[in-house]
C-alpha cells in the first residue's frame, strides 16, 4: 500500500480514498444493521486500486473515487 500511495501521491489521496470508503461501508453497514458486514482492508484496497487504474487521469480527491458512476461501474 505504500508503494501504491508513493506512485499516485496527490498528498497521499490512495490513503484518503481507502479511509473514505472504509467509512462509507461501516456507515452503510449500521443502517442496514449488519454490525460485522464491513469489507475486508484487502479487498478495499484491490477496489480502489482498480478504480484509480480505470479513472486516474479524473480523479482529483477521494471522493471521486466513490463517486456513484465509478462504484456503480461493479454493480
Amino acid at each position: 500500500m505504500l508503494q501504491v500511495d508513493r506512485l499516485i501521491g496527490k498528498d497521499h489521496l490512495f490513503k484518503r480514498s481507502i479511509i473514505l470508503v472504509k467509512a462509507w461501508c461501516y456507515y452503510e453497514s449500521r443502517i442496514l444493521g449488519a454490525h460485522h458486514g464491513l469489507i475486508s482492508t484487502y479487498a478495499l484496497e484491490t477496489l480502489v486500486l482498480y478504480i484509480f487504474n480505470l479513472f486516474h487521469a479524473s480523479i482529483r480527491g477521494p471522493f471521486e473515487v466513490s463517486h456513484s458512476d465509478r462504484i456503480g461501474h461493479f454493480a
